[in-house]
């Protein structure tokens, strides 16, 4: 293949950095790093980001976090990857988390559909998987073999009412006896605070960064738990399903629905470590103190340590301690004690001695309390620094 198919290769100088998250997220796996050029979430996050190194961190760690999502789902369902004989990744882009996924399963196994052909390219030559191109019109979507499980990440977050839950039919009826189902969507806590929702349950807007799709296809979606339970009753003659709240990345709703009975076993799910890295305040020559919040909202679960990298290399760490009722509200729980010491600080020196704040990276790291580790935050140290305590915001 030609080089320049990617906007990520073992030669790019963030390499090292890179290999080393995916090694604390996917110890002992072989995960492929190349990102097709033409990956609109790669891009979109380079223009968010304000610079590529820190949109490959982003790009990454959400295919990190979304695996983990789930690997846990099919642990409950079906025990171990194994048990999987065949998996659809459906609309998944260029393979943001289906790299993660192909490292659990053998690539036979495992089928990846998307609208955009270039991503669906992209992904049967770069990841060898079964690779099935999709369409606007569900019609003209045809899938060889059905499924044990079918995995759909944030597309149920784009479709406008006329086409969700005929969508949300046509993969139903892909899988195979007691397969799963799993796909995500907007909660309507979402709703923008001057906007209302429809009676009917869902707010569409016909906006998108992907400018190859019509907008009144793919925009950006908004539902409340009882439309989907309507959905999901019309699609599968059954009102059962589980919903598992700001599940994807304490985000979106996760929601599960099977070709049988759900397991029958408790399913105790782990959120896993969230925050970030509020501001840094350059105090004085080669002194900082970091600010930010951290939580893992799983019951019962704590942030065991907060750790600083400079550039990749571990100078400090610290524990949330700080109040931050704002972060309790956010999650819907003011009055909860365990999501209102969230906050953290820290005081470091970089390494060296050495600043240069237009190319150097603060990362943030949260080792949760049953052992598992989340990278939160990243970014160039010009974008988040203020210059003396004077510029400290109230917490």
């Amino acid at each position: 293949m030609k080089k320049n198919l990617y906007a990520f290769c073992p030669g790019d100088p963030q390499f090292p950095v890179i290999t080393a998250m995916i090694r604390d997220a996917a110890p002992g796996k072989q995960v492929d790093l190349h990102i097709a050029s033409q990956d609109e979430m790669y891009s979109y996050g380079e223009t968010v980001c304000g610079g590529r190194p820190i949109a490959l961190m982003a790009y990454f760690r959400a295919g990190i976090e979304i695996n983990k999502a789930l690997r846990q789902l099919v642990r409950w369902k079906f025990g171990t990857p194994d048990k999987i004989g065949t998996f659809l990744d459906f609309a998944s882009g260029h393979g943001r988390s289906t790299r993660f996924t192909v490292a659990d399963l053998s690539p036979e196994r495992m089928w990846a559909a998307d609208i955009l052909k270039d991503a669906v390219n992209f992904q049967r030559e770069q990841f060898h998987v079964n690779a099935l191109q999709s369409a606007t019109d569900l019609d003209f979507f045809h899938s060889p073999v059905q499924y044990d499980c079918i995995f759909v990440c944030s597309l149920f977050t784009h479709l406008p009412e006329r086409t969700f839950t005929r969508w949300l039919t046509k993969l139903f009826s892909l899988l195979k006896p007691d397969g799963l189902l799993i796909f995500s969507v907007h909660g309507d806590d979402l709703l923008p605070k001057d906007a209302s929702m429809p009676r009917q349950g869902i707010y569409f807007m016909p906006l998108s960064e992907i400018a190859e799709l019509k907008t009144e296809d793919y925009g950006a979606t908004i539902v409340t738990e009882s439309f989907v339970s309507r959905a999901i009753e019309r699609a599968t003659g059954r009102s059962q399903y589980v919903r598992i709240a700001k599940g994807l990345t304490c985000y979106q709703d996760i929601y599960l629905i099977a070709n049988g009975a759900l397991p029958s076993s408790q399913l105790n799910y782990e959120y896993g470590a969230q925050g970030c890295l509020d501001f840094c305040v350059w105090e004085s020559p080669g002194e900082f103190e970091a600010r930010g919040w951290a939580v893992d909202i799983t019951p019962g679960h704590t942030i065991r340590e907060i750790q600083i990298l400079y550039n990749g290399e571990l100078i400090q760490t610290c524990r949330p301690a700080v109040p931050r009722p704002d972060i309790a509200v956010y999650f819907g729980n003011p009055g909860d004690a365990t999501l209102t010491a969230t906050g953290w600080q820290c005081r470091f020196t970089p390494p060296r001695g050495e600043v240069s704040p237009f190319s150097d990276i603060l990362m943030v790291k949260a080792i949760c309390s049953a052992g598992s580790e989340y990278f939160l935050d990243a970014t160039y140290l010009h974008r988040i620094c203020r210059f003396g305590r004077a510029a400290l915001p109230p917490v």
